[in-house]
């Protein structure tokens, strides 16, 4: 009875580790791409490949449309602030700022989807092979740099100037202008950085040199603009 009792609790106490693993795991295999891209990615991809249940994938979407969110904060500010929007603060409606956010978490999903079923052939026309699902995860993890700046600068714009700084009516205080200016080039900087982790990515994904990396990765821009333009001009087209 004892070492029944006893056998039932370690299975419970190892069952309860593996959330906590898994996430030391994903924290390394994070760290490394990082640190060092290809050979953090190259990692990180011969890891997934071993496992048959495919949590990876699950996490790749998770990042895809978190950082799809962050992407459509910053086109929302940085087109305020170029004029290229016209909302004044008036005007503007909690509404749109989630409606923004879910339209770019699932074009960002959307396109990772396409880039995972055309990015192989891409590859292959290139000289290399890859599997969709390596490619998937690259797209979901180079996205991860843009995370912390939806969770970090998403409530201090709204704290720290509030709607106007989605607006394109000038700020007017120095303290909001240099504000919104800052969170704008923050976000930029890591739009950079995820840009540069998807390309060193997809170097380590198809294993092609530099340059024909870099053609591939292009292909994944030409997949997020055809998703973006298709839903934008479904959405003027139902909206008359």
């Amino acid at each position: 009875m004892g070492q029944s009792s006893s056998g039932v609790t370690s299975a419970g106490v190892e069952r309860a580790g593996h959330p906590a693993r898994r996430s030391a795991r994903l924290g390394l295999a994070l760290r490394g791409v990082l640190v060092s891209p290809v050979a953090g990615f190259g990692s990180l991809l011969e890891d997934s490949g071993r496992r048959t249940g495919r949590p990876g994938a699950r996490t790749a979407a998770v990042f895809s449309a978190l950082g799809g969110a962050a992407l459509s904060l910053l086109w929302l500010k940085a087109a305020g602030m170029a004029g290229i929007r016209d909302v004044s603060p008036r005007q503007y409606e909690w509404t749109l700022l989630a409606a923004t956010m879910l339209g770019g978490a699932v074009i960002t999903v959307l396109a990772q989807a396409l880039w995972s079923l055309a990015g192989p052939s891409v590859s292959r026309s290139l000289g290399s092979d890859a599997r969709g699902s390596d490619l998937r995860l690259v797209w979901g993890v180079a996205l991860f740099p843009l995370i912390p700046t939806l969770v970090a600068l998403l409530p201090l714009d709204l704290v720290l100037v509030g709607p106007r700084v989605f607006a394109t009516s000038a700020l007017g205080e120095s303290f909001a202008t240099m504000w919104a200016a800052f969170s704008v080039a923050a976000q930029a900087c890591a739009g950079a950085w995820s840009l540069y982790l998807f390309v060193r990515g997809t170097e380590a994904a198809t294993r092609l040199d530099p340059l024909r990396a870099i053609a591939a990765s292009a292909f994944g821009g030409v997949c997020l603009t055809a998703v973006a333009a298709i839903l934008v001009f479904a959405a003027i087209a139902i909206g008359g």
